[in-house]
């Protein structure tokens, strides 16, 4: 049986932020009672500091790959344009 729990794959970021999003529509609709209400909020807190762990995790890898010739992590601006713009 643990099989299954093993293959069931960690929901990416992007899915987190859908299922966050339904679980506030569902808090704002009103409809819930309260203890349907606590479970989903609680529910939302534990995805949004999973969300949070992820985000962490993104920006120390960022880091890590922007550090400069001294080993120090630098600020560049985020640019979407080809460095050589001539090149097809």
């Amino acid at each position: 049986m643990s099989k299954d729990k093993d293959n069931k794959k960690e929901p990416t970021f992007e899915e987190g932020l859908i299922r966050l999003e339904g679980l506030l529509e569902k808090l704002e609709g009103g409809e819930l009672d309260l203890d349907r209400s606590l479970a989903v909020f609680e529910e939302g807190i534990m995805l949004t500091r999973k969300l949070n762990r992820k985000l962490d995790e993104a920006e120390k890898k960022l880091e890590l790959l922007i550090k400069n010739e001294n080993g120090l992590p630098e600020t560049r601006d985020f640019d979407l344009t080809p460095d050589d713009q001539g090149e097809a």
